[in-house]
């Protein structure tokens, strides 16, 4: 018996889950990583404004969970905005720090 839902008549839902790749900055040099190790080549990372538009527009099509990842979250220096942005929008957040050498988190308020 199949039991995979089928699209409604107007297709696949809305996307329900967010992942956003913050940055390539990394401290580790994982041989496993698919991370570009060439940093240089992969140009300059978004600014936080387009990221903020990214999580607003996301949440407004109905994503619920957000994850942020990367290289290294914990590397960018926006993260507070960002995620205090994504918690006011509604998202449950996850995320994946390797949290290896970067600054120590930021505590919650």
């Amino acid at each position: 018996m199949n039991t995979a839902p089928t699209p409604g008549p107007s297709g696949p839902g809305p996307p329900l889950w967010l992942l956003l790749e913050l940055t390539y900055r990394c401290p580790l040099h994982c041989v496993f990583c698919y991370n570009p190790t060439e940093f240089a080549r992969t140009g300059a990372e978004l600014p936080t404004e387009d990221w903020l538009r990214v999580l607003r527009e996301a949440r407004a099509l109905g994503a619920v969970q957000l994850g942020l990842s990367g290289g290294e979250p914990l590397e960018r220096e926006d993260l507070e905005t960002i995620v205090a942005e994504a918690h006011r929008l509604g998202y449950y957040i996850t995320s994946s720090p390797r949290a290896w050498g970067s600054p120590p988190p930021v505590s919650p308020r």
